[in-house]
């Protein structure tokens, strides 16, 4: 491969040219690979943290088409509107606003019987209507506990049609108010066609992808969302007595 040669008192290494070039070769190779693995690193990066083409973007007022304010669905008395079952209980619950379908969460029992500390556990399934969201809803009351997993309709997006007749003024402002996004710049904001709701304050909650948690009153909320579907976690939490 390669001999040592001697003239006078200095010392030479000869090199087959073959064995020369192939070395050339292989560090070419290898800083064209780390040159591409470098390039590549980076575009992912660049793609993780293109929040950089985000905005937040927030609904703009809108006028109400409800004509009589006891039809609203949310703090009238409209039939179409399940909201009269729930308010004012000691609860949590979800709306899925583009069919107006209410799901309490059950974190607490209401029974006497079935106080914190007894065992009442249960798990529903249910749909909100033909392009609607789907939801699993786990209660263990016994814990004062609540999962819920939804899966998104193919009408998940929000639609302001279609609630701006069913919401008198006040309502509709407080739902406009919680349903910031972040959105692509340049496009109209998508947010998703769900958000929380304190039935005993009647107090709404953002429930959208830059959300994480809430404490609202005794309860902790957690929250994980992405393009396919949310899971909420719900706890009750109140101040210790110690």
């Amino acid at each position: 491969m390669w001999k040592i040669s001697k003239q006078g008192k200095a010392s030479y290494c000869l090199v087959r040219l073959e064995i020369m070039c192939g070395m050339v070769l292989l560090l070419i190779v290898s800083m064209v690979s780390l040159i591409f693995l470098y390039c590549r690193q980076n575009k992912h990066v660049a793609e993780e943290g293109g929040d950089s083409n985000y905005e937040y973007k927030i609904q703009p007022p809108v006028e109400s088409e409800l004509s009589e304010i006891a039809e609203c669905y949310l703090c009238g008395n409209n039939k179409r509107s399940l909201i009269g079952h729930y308010r004012g209980n000691d609860d949590i619950g979800i709306i899925c606003i583009n069919q107006w379908y209410i799901a309490g969460l059950g974190v607490r029992s209401f029974e006497e019987q079935d106080s914190i500390g007894s065992q009442n556990h249960r798990t529903s399934r249910f749909g909100t209507g033909e392009g609607g969201d789907f939801f699993q809803i786990s209660q263990d009351s016994s814990r004062g506990i609540s999962e819920v997993e939804i899966d998104y309709g193919e009408n998940s997006i929000f639609d302001l049609k279609v609630v701006k007749g069913q919401l008198c003024q006040k309502c509709l402002d407080q739902l406009l108010n919680v349903l910031d996004c972040y959105g692509l710049e340049g496009e109209e904001a998508q947010p998703r066609d769900l958000c929380l709701i304190d039935f005993q304050t009647m107090e709404l909650y953002a429930l959208q992808e830059h959300n994480r948690s809430y404490y609202i009153r005794d309860y902790y909320v957690q929250i994980h969302m992405d393009d396919r579907g949310a899971e909420v976690n719900v706890f009750y939490m109140p101040p210790s007595s110690l």
